[in-house]
This record gives C-alpha cells, sequence and structure tokens, in this order.
C-alpha cells in the first residue's frame, strides 16, 4: 500500500505572530498620541507602542503609525475605510512590566 506524506514548506505557512496585541475593528474614538511616519514594519509600530505607557492601541497602513490612547467609548463618526487597530492586552502588560524590590537591612 501506497502512502503519501504531506510536508509543509515553511515559505508556505502564513506567519504567526507573537504579540502583545489583538487585531479588531476600529470603532471607537481614541485620541491619537503620536504618529510615526515613515514605520517601516508593523512590528516597529508595535515597539513604539510598546514604549509608551499610555498608548492602549495603534493602527498601522502603509508605512504610516498612529499610537492611540484609551477608547472614549464613543462611536466614530466618520467613515475610516474599515481600518483595523490593535488593542494592547492585559498579559502584555503583565509581562511587561518589570518590577523592583528594596533590599532590606
Amino acid at each position: 500500500m501506497l502512502r503519501f506524506v504531506l510536508l509543509l514548506l515553511p515559505f508556505s505557512i502564513p506567519s504567526i505572530r507573537c504579540s502583545c496585541f489583538v487585531q479588531t475593528s476600529w470603532k471607537t474614538i481614541r485620541p491619537a498620541l503620536q504618529f510615526v511616519n515613515p514605520c517601516p514594519t508593523i512590528d516597529a509600530c508595535e515597539s513604539y507602542c510598546l514604549a509608551m505607557s499610555e498608548c492602549t492601541a495603534f493602527a498601522f497602513v502603509n508605512e504610516k503609525c498612529a499610537l492611540l490612547g484609551a477608547d472614549s467609548g464613543k462611536p466614530l463618526i466618520c467613515n475610516t475605510g474599515n481600518v483595523s487597530c490593535w488593542l494592547r492586552t492585559a498579559a502584555c502588560d503583565a509581562t511587561t512590566t518589570t518590577t523592583t524590590t528594596a533590599a532590606t537591612t
């Protein structure tokens, strides 16, 4: 009996990103904290957001990065053209927070 083995080649598998962010539709008003232009990659945009504690989300389109603040809860009135944003997760904050301990003498 013949058996066929399926080989998965690395270039045929879409990249899986380990990220501190979850992609979602951008449907509420968020303040723009900073614009980075040009921003070469989405990973660079993510790094900019992680470096800024006020940044709770970011949007990345055509080498342009918008670092966004807290969600206002108010719906967007203008059409954004179905732009996505990436929301910072609580798990990310827990892993990127550093703690210091004071030595007792």
